[in-house]
């Protein structure tokens, strides 16, 4: 505890710098007992030194390429160091998920979470990194079952999703796959997961991309399967669109409801005494006028 308190509190980058080394060397031999704490590792990547995030990403590497650490979903800071702006440690994480690809199912179990987390509007990644990050990692899944198997599980991600940034970023990375006759299967199966979001024109553009794609697979069975599923794409399209429109409108008209009755249909008096003046004059004009005697109009001047 001592040690990652002093690890998280030093005003100085160097001690940071090598207290993660320390860690890193705890680790590699007390593993069990370092084990709860790895996240705070994991936090030095967000370190505003270059040393220290630096010396984080070797660390880390080290650690997770000899299996002494388990790979979490923590590891989608690892791949947010590939926007690094300090590029050493940019090359170094690229290194690292170029390793970790090589290494069985590693980089393949993480990918949901990877994306999950990236994602995430409380992580605020900007969208074009994202791509980027996305676009990179992406480029590792060589094998038809893994691209096969993300398809789907992307797919079914839609529905934990509730904002419009998380529906292009999903739809990016499905965009991104290769797609074989069994993920374009995948892809068909799992069309209701999206269907009602198709309002959304980056996501509508995505989707009419994967079945450009997928057109061109040689199976005729397939073609066929993707001509039924743009027809549903358009039509569903149009009923997203539809509703999107009318739950707008809906919004607009409880605003208006629930406005002070006060506040709706009255526009602000302008001009002060005068205004007063014609408003009187206004109220008066539905009565007969009586012509006011000459006394008054003299007093009144």
């Amino acid at each position: 505890q001592l040690l990652f308190t002093v690890l998280e509190r030093s005003a100085e980058p160097v001690i940071r710098a090598n207290m993660i080394i320390a860690a890193g060397d705890l680790s590699f031999r007390f593993p069990n007992t370092l084990e709860p704490w790895t996240p705070r590792m994991y936090a030095c990547l967000r370190d505003d030194s270059p040393m220290v995030r630096s010396n984080t990403v070797t660390v880390l590497t080290h650690l997770i390429l000899n299996d002494m650490i388990k790979v979490k979903g923590q590891i989608s800071d690892m791949a947010l160091c590939i926007m690094d702006d300090n590029e050493k440690i940019c090359n170094m994480a690229k290194l690292f998920f170029t390793e970790l690809s090589r290494k069985g199912n590693k980089l393949y179990n993480v990918m949901p979470d990877i994306v999950s987390r990236l994602s995430d509007p409380n992580a605020g990644i900007e969208e074009s990194k994202f791509k980027e990050i996305m676009r990179y990692i992406i480029g590792f899944i060589d094998k038809d079952k893994h691209s096969e198997s993300l398809v789907e599980k992307l797919c079914h991600r839609f529905h934990a999703t509730s904002t419009e940034r998380q529906w292009r970023d999903i739809g990016f990375c499905l965009s991104s796959f290769n797609y074989n006759d069994k993920a374009a299967k995948r892809f068909i199966e799992n069309f209701s997961c999206f269907s009602d979001k198709l309002h959304e024109d980056c996501l509508y553009e995505l989707v009419l991309n994967i079945l450009t794609q997928c057109r061109k697979l040689p199976k005729q069975e397939t073609k066929l399967a993707i001509d039924e599923l743009g027809n549903k794409v358009e039509e569903a399209r149009n009923k997203a669109v539809e509703d999107h429109t009318a739950g707008d409108r809906a919004k607009q008209a409880e605003t208006l409801k629930n406005k002070p009755a006060s506040a709706v249909g009255k526009t602000p008096r302008r001009g002060g005494r005068k205004a007063k003046k014609a408003e009187t004059s206004s109220e008066d004009e539905d009565e007969e006028d009586e012509p006011e005697p000459k006394e008054t109009l003299k007093v009144f001047f």
